[in-house]
């Protein structure tokens, strides 16, 4: 399987939202379609191993808290109201 192709790396995401590290959940958009009814956009995260929030959420069985998801997706709607703006 190959890797889909980078359409906005890092750089080009901070230059579209305010979020910083630690806070900057998203590395890269792989999909974004603007045209027709219904817009889409896929960005991907690669979590940290070492993320602080592991430490203690479970544990030995650590699991991303259900927040941080959230925010991951807010952060990738964000960036897609930003390209529509």
């Amino acid at each position: 399987m190959t890797a889909a192709p980078t359409l906005l790396d890092r750089a080009a995401i901070e230059a579209r939202l305010p979020h910083r590290e630690p806070f900057l959940f998203l590395d890269r958009i792989v999909v974004l379609e603007l045209a027709g009814e219904r817009p889409s956009i896929t960005g991907e995260w690669r979590v940290p191993p070492e993320a602080h929030f592991f430490r203690g959420h479970y544990p030995g069985n650590p699991v991303t808290p259900g927040v941080i998801l959230c925010e991951h997706a807010f952060q990738v709607g964000a960036l897609l109201l930003a390209e529509l703006g």
